[in-house]
């Protein structure tokens, strides 16, 4: 006799009362702007990054150059001085609407 595992689901329940989403919005989109405000700062003493070939050659050159990892100094200021530990889908983001503000501007 065989027994399907089930898969275990946990629901999860969180009260937010309305002001804290409100604050959490706004903080969130602060640190957005922040982390983009930042990329241009970078491109723009990098534009040589936006002649790759690209979005995602773009995306990964620009991302070596403002986040540290074990393999990878940063060239100028390390993304983590905004905000320590941002998400790396966050960081990208931010990466990739500023690539496009600055491709725009050029």
């Amino acid at each position: 006799m065989s027994k399907k595992a089930g898969k275990l689901q946990k629901t999860i329940k969180y009260r937010i009362l309305q002001g804290d989403i409100v604050s959490l919005v706004r903080s969130t989109a602060e640190l957005y702007r922040a982390c983009v405000r930042f990329c241009l700062w970078v491109l723009k003493d990098h534009l040589e990054v936006l002649d790759l070939g690209g979005m995602k050659h773009q995306q990964g050159a620009l991302e070596r150059l403002i986040h540290k990892t074990k393999g990878n100094s940063v060239v100028s200021q390390d993304v983590n001085a905004i905000a320590p530990n941002i998400p790396a889908y966050f960081r990208r983001a931010a990466i990739n609407a500023a690539l496009g503000i600055a491709q725009s501007w050029l």
